[in-house]
């Protein structure tokens, strides 16, 4: 065999294994693109169950733990008292506590029967700033403040008693006592109301004059060290099924 033919063997050769490689190179690559695309969409789609979930005492800790007892420095984005009328509404601390007390359905889950809320102006106050900032931003709603505030962090601008906490919010004029059944009549907002683990409430409403948008906003909390009693399994209503 002569030299030259050698040489073609072996150039022959070093472009298959190269063309092997490259090959098992491409493949990695596209599918390390594709895991990670998977993995980022997963983590940006959040329904507003799972953040009612984590804002009801089930936020990751990313924190440390001192953290989690400091007060929010920052200042509420709307000041309540220079934008328009604000109430607390005291008053519907009876009739949530009936509801408590009696039991009820929420959608297809059934809540037994709950010790009363106490009212705490802390949480309170935390309402009316939400709703102050609500009621002054047209086209603004739900849980997320104009400057990016969570529940959590509206809620230590006051206190850092609570470890356990839950949010509802309704917007337009509605009278006082109505706002409670259009929230049992949500099954997310109605499991806050009726949760045993929530020992406190406070609610607020503002209205903006130049707006003319109306926000009413309860908040809930479990204090620090607070018995509850034993953990509650989930009960559901059993649906027949049809054969």
């Amino acid at each position: 065999m002569s030299v030259l033919t050698k040489l073609t063997e072996i150039l022959k050769n070093f472009i298959s294994i190269n063309s092997l490689f490259l090959s098992f190179c491409l493949f990695f690559a596209l599918h390390s693109c594709k895991s990670t695309e998977s993995q980022t969409q997963g983590l940006e789609i959040t329904s507003s169950e799972q953040i009612r979930g984590q804002q009801a005492g089930k936020k990751p800790r990313a924190n440390s733990k001192s953290s989690a007892r400091e007060l929010n420095p920052t200042p509420p984005p709307v000041d309540p008292g220079s934008t328009g009328k604000s109430e607390y509404l005291t008053e519907l601390l009876s009739p949530i506590n009936s509801e408590r007390a009696n039991g009820r359905n929420c959608g297809n889950e059934i809540f037994d029967p709950a010790s009363k809320l106490d009212w705490n102006n802390d949480l309170a106050l935390a309402a009316l700033e939400h709703a102050a900032d609500l009621s002054y931003h047209s086209g603004m709603r739900g849980h997320v403040g104009s400057d990016s505030s969570r529940v959590i962090e509206r809620i230590r601008r006051h206190t850092t008693e609570f470890n356990n906490f839950a949010e509802n919010v309704v917007m337009g004029r509605i009278q006082t006592e109505n706002t409670v059944t259009v929230f049992l009549n949500s099954p997310g907002h109605c499991r806050n109301i009726m949760n045993h683990v929530y020992t406190h409430f406070g609610a607020a409403r503002h209205y903006n004059p130049e707006t003319g948008r109306t926000a009413t906003v309860y908040k809930f909390g479990r204090k620090r060290g607070a018995d509850t009693g034993p953990r509650r399994e989930r009960k559901f209503i059993k649906v027949k099924e049809e054969y």
